[in-house]
């Protein structure tokens, strides 16, 4: 995979390294620079407040300490219709449970638990803040 970014946004191709956020990881050298297969995303901070996902089509990992760029990337090459994602930065509530990735797609898709997701918001509101990735484009 190889990761090209421009201020806050990422195109993830299918050679190279990956990531997400406003710096570049790695880039290698690709056989065909032009295939792009996952996601270009726009990452920021947002404050959970204004944060409304859609419980029909919204999915939280199963566990805690997800990569967001790794399962991003790993959802856009399967084809997933992602939408948005979010990741707390300040998680404050008081339970075992932690953090978790949080992603809403565009549809809802029964494939995401393949993915080791679930239907749930995650939990959003034991964050003051999160990390939103909006998927630009989808090239799964």
């Amino acid at each position: 995979m190889a990761l090209v970014t421009l201020g806050s946004r990422v195109i993830v191709s299918t050679c190279g390294l990956f990531g997400l956020g406003t710096a570049l990881i790695s880039m290698t050298a690709c056989s065909d620079p032009t295939t792009i297969l996952a996601v270009v995303v726009d990452s920021a901070v947002v404050l959970s407040i204004g944060v409304d996902p859609d419980p029909t089509r919204t999915y939280e990992a199963d566990r805690t300490g997800i990569d967001p760029g790794s399962a991003l990337t790993e959802l856009g090459v399967a084809g997933l219709p992602i939408d948005v994602a979010w990741y707390p930065l300040s998680y404050v509530c008081d339970d075992a449970r932690g953090e978790r990735l949080t992603v809403q797609l565009t549809r809802p898709d029964p494939r995401m638990a393949d993915h080791g997701f679930s239907p749930g918001t995650g939990r959003l509101h034991c964050s003051q803040t999160l990390m939103r990735y909006l998927v630009i484009r989808n090239l799964g």
